[in-house]
């Protein structure tokens, strides 16, 4: 989960730093792609580990 939020932040701030150092907008669709797709596994894992909870103990 934690690699999912780590790819996510990197990405946004990747996407900045591109924009505000050259004349270059690289808020495009690739990178809303790359943002959309961490965030759409973190919510699949939380509601799968939610539901099997019970076999994941230590």
């Amino acid at each position: 989960m934690h690699i999912l939020k780590i790819s996510l932040i990197i990405v946004i701030i990747y996407a900045i730093l591109i924009s505000c150092t050259t004349d270059y907008m690289a808020f495009d669709a690739s990178t809303v792609s790359q943002c959309v797709f961490p965030i759409v596994m973190a919510i699949v894992n939380k509601v799968y580990f939610d539901r099997r909870k019970d076999i994941f103990v230590n």
